[in-house]
């Protein structure tokens, strides 16, 4: 019988008191265990803890998990309605197996619209023996008279010495030995997401001959030589065709403008506006807008560098 569990499962904390990271607020949540636990918002980047955590204080607020816990990811309904209906219905019921609260839970609460957050309100007004639990990824997006009525939580992007001691001790367990060196390069690259962490650890573990090309792979991570190489060939008469070659080369964008932020960040006399250039860039992509049209137009930018 095959008993193998991925690693975010097998090394996932078992109770509240075994979570290693964000120990202030842990702290606070655990002294509210004892009293009337709050509304929350546990609000970060994704991979830093919040899902995990929601369902370990779960496990000590309700008994009866099944019949008095509601989990809705806001992302999977078809609409507001739906959300809401299911909200009432569950809010309408008692309490059942002598649990006194029962508990929902809305994830990628920034996902639904202001309105709709809105008509949250009077439900969590309605319903004092059901502690409302959300969790996102942007508290800008979560409306002012949503938060006043929660206690909120960050849960940032985790620390990399933290991260270290994670995977250290977890790589220890697991009776896996890899180069100080590798551990620190795929840490900086991690960016404090906890999840990806252990994915990737996981998966270069199974390698036998470990080396940085395959890490390089592995992240996608764009090679050393490979902006400043771009850098050297530009030109007027390439501008066009250096931006389809980047494009579908298979290269994230974004990981295209982080490598490229990056690289000249070391260089002196790089104006401001570059800078404001790249990060404007950034934004676009998140708003759809063509990558190539993207791409050509950083790279005229560019050219100005020259």
């Amino acid at each position: 019988m095959n008993n193998y569990k991925p690693w975010v499962i097998k090394h996932k904390p078992k109770n509240i008191d075994d979570f290693y990271f964000h120990k202030k607020h842990v702290s606070i949540l655990k002294k509210h265990l004892n009293g009337k636990f709050p509304n929350i918002i546990i609000h970060g980047p994704p991979g830093t803890g919040k899902s995990t955590v929601v369902s370990l204080l779960t496990k000590e607020l309700i008994t009866d998990i099944r019949s008095n816990c509601l989990f809705i990811n806001a992302s999977d309904e078809k609409g507001i309605d739906d959300i809401r209906n299911k909200m009432v219905s569950f809010c309408n019921q008692i309490p059942k197996n002598k649990d006194k609260h029962k508990m929902l839970i809305l994830d990628e609460a920034d996902a639904i619209t202001d309105i709709a957050q809105a008509a949250l309100r009077k439900i969590i007004e309605d319903n004092p023996t059901t502690i409302f639990c959300f969790m996102c990824n942007y508290i800008d997006k979560i409306i002012p008279p949503l938060k006043s009525r929660c206690s909120l939580f960050l849960f940032d992007k985790i620390k990399k010495d933290e991260t270290k001691d994670c995977i250290v001790s977890i790589l220890k367990k697991e009776d896996i030995t890899i180069k100080d060196e590798y551990i620190n390069f795929i840490i900086k690259y991690i960016d404090g997401d906890i999840r990806k962490l252990l994915i990737t650890f996981e998966n270069i573990s199974l390698i036998k001959d470990l080396n940085y090309d395959y890490i390089y792979d592995f992240l996608c991570l764009i090679p050393e030589d490979y902006i400043p190489n771009i850098l050297k060939r530009l030109n007027k008469k390439k501008l066009f065709s250096l931006s389809y070659e980047i494009v579908n080369s298979g290269i994230s964008i974004r990981k295209f403008l982080d490598s490229l932020n990056e690289y000249l960040l070391d260089k002196d006399n790089v104006p401001d506006i570059i800078f404001q250039k790249i990060a404007k860039y950034d934004y676009l992509i998140n708003n759809d807008i063509d990558r190539e049209t993207i791409m050509v137009n950083l790279l005229n930018d560019l050219l100005k560098l020259k």
